[in-house]
């Protein structure tokens, strides 16, 4: 039996101007503070639990800004005031993801001290490799210059060779129809855009890992209809380690392929990991505190290709003792 292939849960595992796409219907764009979304969870965490009903999103820029910092430090973030640390420290402490993962082109992350100009050499490296963007560094006046600024950014656009049809008919999901594009089975798709459709594993309709190609050989765009596993990341490990268990040519006009087209800008501020107290080495002031953890998401996926922007900061003041006093001074976020 031929596949007709619909993904109603898109993984973006390999993502390391605008796409162009045909007059028509377009995805709505979902842009929202991630505290407002009440099925979807932004998480910094690769090892989050999956639970049914709740969505996740994660990108790399977070992880890569916490990476620095770990650099900056000298040492793990252990929290001293809580027994238990945080799953969200354990997993970002273990460097789940690093530089390793992505190339050198498509990213900025770098962290410092305020006193040594970490602002101005992150401004400089961001106008060196992406001279359009102004990053978002939203440290307060008076910070305290022994401050550490950790910072990420990452930009992805690729496009399909060819654009794929956009179909007319919708996904459901939960009674609400969502727009997809793919491959219809119904026109007459040439040999060049079948062929930017490699099936990497099918065991049925409900079970099967895919990768569309793009006009970058360096990139993958891997898509997964899959049961998930306890954690994001045992889910993608389990996805990258399937063997195909199913002998598959290519895609031929007449089998069908729907993808729902995606389009948010999300914002997030990990607001549980501000205020908790942790030690350094290396550095003039013996304990900092995080005051600010920023996290920015915007992804598109459509016919023509696939664009993925985020960018990540977070601040780290120091921990003083009040002038003329033996007692700390109190701990409150900035900003948020």
């Amino acid at each position: 039996m031929r596949p007709a292939l619909a993904i109603p849960l898109v993984m973006i595992l390999g993502l390391t101007g605008c796409l162009k796409r045909d007059d028509g219907p377009q995805a709505k764009l979902i842009s929202a503070d991630a505290k407002d979304l009440a099925s979807t969870l932004v998480t910094a965490n690769l090892r989050e639990p999956i639970v049914e009903g709740t969505n996740l999103v994660w990108c790399a820029t977070f992880p890569l800004a916490w990476n620095e910092m770990l650099d900056v430090i000298g040492m793990d973030v252990q929290f001293t005031d809580m027994a238990e640390q945080p799953a969200a420290v354990l997993a970002l402490n273990d460097r789940l993801v690093t530089e390793d993962d992505l190339d050198d082109a498509s990213y900025v992350a770098m962290a410092g001290l305020l006193q040594d100009g970490i602002v101005e050499q992150i401004q400089q490296a961001m106008g060196d490799k992406f001279p359009d963007v102004t990053p978002n560094l939203p440290v307060p006046a008076g910070a305290d210059p022994q401050s550490i600024v950790a910072y990420s950014y990452l930009f992805k656009n690729l496009l399909f060779p060819k654009p794929f049809e956009r179909l007319d008919d919708p996904l459901n999901f939960d009674g609400e129809e969502i727009l997809c594009f793919g491959l219809s089975g119904k026109s007459d798709a040439d040999s060049d855009l079948l062929s930017q459709v490699s099936i990497l594993d099918y065991v049925s309709d409900d079970d099967f890992v895919i990768e569309l190609k793009t006009r970058s050989e360096a990139d993958q765009v891997i898509l997964a209809k899959v049961q998930p596993q306890a954690t994001l990341e045992a889910t993608i490990e389990n996805v990258l380690t399937r063997e195909p268990e199913w002998s598959l040519v290519s895609f031929n006009d007449s089998d069908v392929l729907k993808v729902p087209m995606m389009n948010f800008d999300v914002r997030r501020s990990f607001d549980e990991l501000t205020a908790h107290p942790f030690p350094a080495v290396g550095l003039e002031a013996d304990e900092y505190y995080i005051d600010t953890a920023l996290q920015s998401i915007r992804f598109e996926l459509n016919e023509a290709g696939v664009r993925l922007e985020s960018e990540a900061f977070i601040l780290f003041p120091p921990l003083r003792p009040r002038p003329g006093r033996g007692t700390w001074s109190s701990i409150s976020p900035s900003c948020c």
